[in-house]
């Protein structure tokens, strides 16, 4: 049997109209020892049929025959995937062939546990604002650079960076033996039922794991925001909005409100709910998983306070009338996440501020597929060139 090198996890649910742009890119890519394993969530768009008219044997289709949550999708991903290295992918993302392959050249040299990179994106032009659709930006780069996660948790923790700035089962790809360690410290599971957000949640215990980890410059893959996006629903569609909270096995936002303010704050916004998910995620984690291994401990209270402290200012939440008494208690600045997230990390561990290719594409129905094209035919990244 040919040994398979990478698993591409692409989990899925009713949303064929952007996945099959982002497949048809991953088919394109030069390498027959990888896998693409696509986890359908019951979808009843027709994606069944149309991923099992694709006669390629590097796609593993499953369907799941109920709907499950999204920690549940992609726990089933992890255990199907067979390849020596995992890569987990959005159904409107693509991936860069030349960063690809410098990726497991160098996580593969190095004996790595993770290589991983920075979120970059694409705006779909489908997007509804004008002002973005079309519009990405890339940086460039061949280097690699060792992080220490431990610390840069402890950052996380203290609010000098957030999340994105450490690995996850997003924008990494990572040792399938480092992810059978995971798992073990998680008592046999992948996502636990309290995880609301996977690339939040495994961002957090990844690091605290202390893998051997490389940074890369140039991202291999790079982030789509489409009318699909569950990102963008967040902003702009109720029904995409609520389908996405279904998907996190949330059936009201207020459950994500912790119990000791239960009654005494109500969202405002679309932009408090993903604060708040957020917010449970690192909670969780702190209090479930990483008592003991954090360089240095928080005082949960304080912690919850400074999160809340900043959505309430931000005006993402505010006080219901009974507990308005509590508006002066929560209303000073706090450093919960640095105004400079990224120059701070940047500067933390020596990494050359990111030079960028940027453009805008025109077309009204430009997709995933249209960029990663055009990537492909300037060489993206070859040499540190990019071809104007």
């Amino acid at each position: 049997m040919q040994n398979i090198l990478l698993s591409i996890i692409l989990p899925t649910r009713g949303r064929l109209e952007t996945l099959k742009f982002t497949l048809s890119s991953l088919l394109k890519l030069d390498n027959p020892n990888i896998e693409i394993v696509i986890c359908d969530n019951a979808s009843e768009d027709g994606t069944d049929l149309y991923i099992n008219n694709i006669q390629d044997p590097r796609i593993k289709y499953t369907k799941s025959d109920k709907k499950l949550t999204m920690p549940q999708n992609f726990e089933r991903g992890l255990e199907i995937a067979k390849g020596d290295y995992i890569l987990t992918l959005g159904d409107d993302d693509f991936i860069i062939q030349n960063n690809l392959d410098l990726a497991l050249n160098s996580i593969i040299k190095s004996d790595s546990d993770i290589i991983y990179w920075n979120r970059w994106y694409f705006y779909w032009s489908s997007y509804p604002d004008s002002n973005n659709a079309g519009n990405f930006g890339i940086s460039i780069g061949r280097q690699y650079f060792s992080i220490d996660t431990k610390l840069l948790l402890t950052l996380t923790y203290y609010g000098f960076v957030n999340f994105q700035y450490l690995p996850s089962i997003y924008n990494s790809i990572i040792k399938k033996s480092f992810l059978f360690k995971y798992k073990a410290h998680l008592r046999g599971r992948f996502f636990p039922d309290y995880v609301v957000a996977v690339d939040v949640y495994s961002s957090l215990i990844f690091s605290s794991l202390d893998p051997s980890t490389l940074y890369l410059e140039s991202p291999v893959s790079v982030s789509g925001i489409s009318h699909r996006s569950n990102g963008m629903s967040l902003y702009t569609d109720q029904k995409e909005y609520r389908k996405f909270l279904n998907e996190l096995g949330l059936n009201e936002s207020e459950e994500l409100i912790p119990g000791n303010l239960v009654g005494k704050i109500k969202i405002i916004n679309n932009s408090g709910r993903v604060a708040l998910a957020v917010m449970i995620d690192y909670f969780n984690a702190l209090e479930r998983e990483l008592k003991f291994s954090m360089n240095s401990y928080p005082n949960l209270s304080l912690f919850t306070k400074k999160f809340i402290t900043k959505f309430v200012i931000n005006g993402d939440l505010e006080f219901t009338p009974n507990s308005i008494y509590l508006k002066d208690e929560f209303s000073k600045s706090n450093n919960i996440v640095n105004d400079d997230p990224i120059t701070y990390f940047y500067n933390i561990f020596s990494i050359p501020s990111p030079t960028l290719y940027t453009g805008k594409f025109n077309n009204c129905e430009a997709t995933s597929l249209d960029l990663f094209n055009h990537l492909q035919e300037i060489n993206f990244n070859l040499n540190d060139q990019v071809k104007k």
